[in-house]
């Protein structure tokens, strides 16, 4: 069941909101970090790591050195950055201690979107700079650091979650235009019966971020298609939210009621006469919506057991 939609798409359009207008080349990674009430994302091919206060409506960035994927909380006041390399803990002094390589073995790769399933192995999506076909991929850390394939053949994978019951994976793999579901077994993180969610025209962009509300709808970010649209469960198209920007990556809920919607996008690939029209790009946009997001799980790895 969703929500009733007391506001319709003309209502949550007029309250969305250019929080920061960071020029990012591409804003990635919305994450909700509760405990310090900011809103973290990643300025990706910058090495930024943005911090966005709501409260006194400031932001700041700390450039980390290497390509960014994500972000995630440790669940003890600290946060695990998925980057060049593998995953890193992030220090008080904005210093990187590396807890784990993830993919090395593919040439020119990258780590992109990642989160934590239900049982708190963190997943974590692998592509290459080039976007070969079917050398992208999917990967488990468990909170003891050993990393796992679970999915192969794949070229851009991105947004990823899961249902409400757990028991559904909802992954992106961007070129594909489609939104993929697997069943997802809880006690092993094993996925099967593989099929397809949502597919989608050219002209609706490519499919990037992804998250699932508390209500199971399912939220995605088109890169090219200027704005986000939701799904309910059962695949249909409920809600859509146009923004001014065409590169639209990922979205995520936070604010003190994680009804707040989160919206990155960027500014790479824009000439000089888009980006006159588009002045905005690249920027951090918030829009409330008539829907609830899910606390964001920490990925709780084990600091006796890390590897070097």
């Amino acid at each position: 069941m969703t929500e009733n939609v007391s506001s319709g798409p003309s209502e949550i359009a007029a309250a969305l909101e250019l929080v920061v207008d960071a020029r990012a080349e591409v804003g990635e990674g919305p994450l909700w970090d509760a405990e310090h009430e900011r809103l973290l994302w990643v300025d990706m091919t910058r090495h930024l790591l943005h911090s966005y206060w709501p409260e006194t409506g400031t932001d700041s960035a700390v450039d980390l050195g290497r390509t960014l994927g994500s972000v995630v909380p440790d669940g003890r006041g600290g946060m695990v950055v998925v980057a060049e390399g593998g995953l890193y803990a992030l220090d008080a002094n904005g210093e990187l201690d590396k807890l784990v390589a993830v993919g090395e073995q593919l040439p020119g790769y990258f780590l992109n979107d990642s989160r934590c399933d239900p049982t708190g192995r963190l997943w974590v999506g692998v592509t290459t700079e080039a976007e070969v076909p079917g050398a992208g991929s999917f990967y488990t850390v468990s909170p003891d650091l050993t990393a796992k394939l679970m999915l192969d053949d794949m070229t851009i994978p991105n947004g990823i979650d899961w249902s409400l019951d757990g028991q559904t994976f909802y992954a992106v793999d961007s070129p594909s235009l489609r939104v993929e579901a697997f069943s997802f077994q809880l006690s092993t993180g094993e996925i099967s019966q593989r099929r397809t969610f949502a597919a989608f025209e050219a002209s609706c962009g490519v499919p990037d971020g992804l998250t699932v509300d508390a209500q199971g709808g399912i939220w995605v970010a088109f890169w090219g298609g200027w704005g986000v649209r939701r799904f309910t469960p059962d695949g249909r198209e409920d809600l859509v939210i146009e923004l001014p920007v065409e590169k639209v990556s990922s979205c995520g809920f936070g604010g003190p009621e994680n009804r707040d919607l989160y919206i990155t996008t960027a500014s790479t690939g824009l000439d000089d006469r888009e980006l006159q029209g588009q002045p905005t790009a690249g920027g951090l946009f918030r829009v409330p919506v008539p829907f609830t997001g899910r606390p964001v799980r920490p990925f709780r790895w084990a600091p006796k057991k890390r590897n070097q």
